[in-house]
């Protein structure tokens, strides 16, 4: 029957910006785009799928257009969402309250694509990325 892959659509959205990333809201039915506005600036969009729609949660607008996101670096409970912007920047984001919650200069240039681990116990002991990752999380945790 099916002899090739194939992408279902479980629901959509139209949305007016370029969308570089999409994750899952960790232990929901939601989810989370970033992107760039017309005008240049950023923007993270928080969807739930409700009866096979998708309903829009809230939106947070950023300086620079946002490129990439995780919530690598985040307790379940916690609710933060990092991204990485076109500038070089990471920004923590709140999503319970929909605000930049701290801005740090990471790169020179774009930051194309983040991830991370968190917990207080992450030992940082591996390759000189995940001690950068760990070092970040420390930042925002204490």
């Amino acid at each position: 029957m099916m002899d090739k892959p194939q992408i279902l659509v479980q629901a959509s959205e139209d949305v007016s910006y370029t969308i570089f990333d999409v994750d899952w809201y960790p232990g929901s039915a939601k989810l989370v785009s970033v992107g760039c506005q017309p005008r240049g600036t950023g923007v993270v969009q928080v969807f739930e799928i409700t009866d096979g729609k998708m309903v829009e949660c809230g939106s947070a607008s950023l300086p620079n257009a946002s490129k990439c996101c995780t919530f690598g670096a985040s307790a379940m409970t916690d609710r933060k969402l990092i991204v990485g912007d076109m500038k070089g920047q990471i920004s923590v984001v709140d999503l319970e309250k929909l605000q930049s919650v701290e801005t740090v200069g990471a790169h020179d240039d774009a930051v194309n694509c983040i991830d991370g681990f968190g917990g207080l116990g992450a030992e940082g002991k591996g390759d000189l990325e995940a001690v950068v990752v760990k070092w970040w999380h420390l930042i925002w945790l204490v």
